[in-house]
Formats: structure tokens, C-alpha cells, sequence
């Protein structure tokens, strides 16, 4: 893979797709300490925010993709 297809849209589609699962996971498993850990407590606010940076990414990179389709 040259430099130039290190950042391409199709490797970023894959890459956040992949980052999207592993966060996802990853919010479930701090929640799920959280609540073992600080029974009764409040759940801070971060943690019921379910906004997810690689699926936000993706979506972009998507919508980039489906303009440059289009544009074809």
C-alpha cells in the first residue's frame, strides 16, 4: 500500500467501520464496569451519550463516496 492509499475512502470506510464496532463494544464493557463498581451511583453524562466518532466518521466518508458516484 503506497502512502497515498493510506488515507484513501476506501480504506478509511474499512477502517471505520472496524473502529465503530470496537468502540461500540468498548462503551458497552466501561458502562457495564461502571455499574458493578458505583452500584446506585449517577452515570455521568459521558457515558449516556452514545455519540460514536468512527460512525460519524464513517458516515462522512459514505456520503463522500456516494457524491463521487453520483458525480460519475
Amino acid at each position: 500500500m503506497s502512502v497515498d492509499d493510506d488515507y484513501s475512502l476506501e480504506f478509511l470506510v474499512k477502517t471505520f467501520s472496524e473502529h465503530e464496532v470496537r468502540s461500540r463494544e468498548n462503551q458497552k464493557e466501561q458502562f457495564k464496569n461502571f455499574m458493578e463498581n458505583n452500584p446506585g451511583a449517577p452515570v455521568p453524562d459521558h457515558m449516556i451519550d452514545d455519540f460514536n466518532l468512527p460512525k460519524a466518521l464513517l458516515s462522512i466518508c459514505n456520503e463522500i463516496l456516494a457524491l463521487k458516484s453520483s458525480k460519475d
